[in-house]
């Protein structure tokens, strides 16, 4: 049996297919690679391209990356939010986010997001249980806030792409986010549009380098996380 799981290799492979519209406002990069990307030129040329925007940073201390990205590892569920959060923004016309080095980038990502840092009735995020809010003046100093994911969660929210787990109204941000929930998050336009119905669903379908079982598999994502998953997302 397949695992849910996927290493992030994989996934990030995945949100090349949305990505497409915006290469060409990207810019040559000056920083240096992953040194423990493997040689697959596949996956190494989009985790490049997702490096070469700080949409992933991989491992850091003190702040600062360390240049290693542990590749075969699962992401958690806030983690892979994080990565689709900044798509989102770039794909709704936010393009000050391009071509910035770390620091000017974190502190404008940070301001674009300071309304999402609390759910309120006019972010329409929804609330979630283990989810915590974050004070109004973490927009200045956002790498000495915690937690650092809640700006990304009701963001991701307020959009339909997450619903979190309808039992317990939780999002569960450090489990490991599984397989159709990353299609989720990768794919939805509007998630709470029917896959058929959703725009970038079928700009995404009308791609002509997903063939077979690949456009199966992402015209029936949101099908099948309703029927097999409980509509958790």
């Amino acid at each position: 049996m397949i695992s849910e799981k996927k290493p992030l290799l994989i996934i990030l492979t995945g949100f090349l297919f949305s990505l497409t519209w915006f290469h060409g406002a990207f810019s040559a990069s000056q920083v240096p690679s992953f040194s423990d990307l493997p040689s697959n030129p596949l996956y190494r040329s989009a985790i490049e391209l997702f490096q070469q925007q700080n949409i992933i940073i991989g491992d850091t201390m003190g702040g600062q990356p360390t240049g290693k990205l542990r590749p075969s590892d699962f992401l958690q569920r806030d983690e892979f939010t994080k990565v689709a959060v900044i798509v989102r923004l770039l794909e709704e016309g936010n393009t000050r986010l391009l071509n910035l080095e770390l620091d000017p980038f974190t502190l404008a990502l940070s301001t674009l997001l300071k309304s999402y840092y609390k759910v309120t009735a006019g972010n329409g995020a929804v609330s979630f249980k283990d989810i915590q809010e974050k004070p109004d003046n973490c927009a200045a100093e956002p790498s000495g806030c915690s937690p650092w994911h809640t700006e990304f969660i009701n963001f991701a929210s307020s959009r339909g792409m997450i619903k979190g787990y309808a039992e317990d109204q939780t999002f569960r941000p450090a489990n490991s986010i599984l397989r159709i929930h990353a299609l989720k998050l990768t794919i939805a336009g509007n998630g709470n549009l029917p896959a058929d119905q959703d725009p970038k669903v079928i700009r995404i379908m009308s791609d002509p380098r997903l063939e077979g079982r690949a456009v199966r598999c992402l015209a029936g994502t949101e099908d099948y996380i309703l029927a097999n998953n409980g509509g958790n997302t």
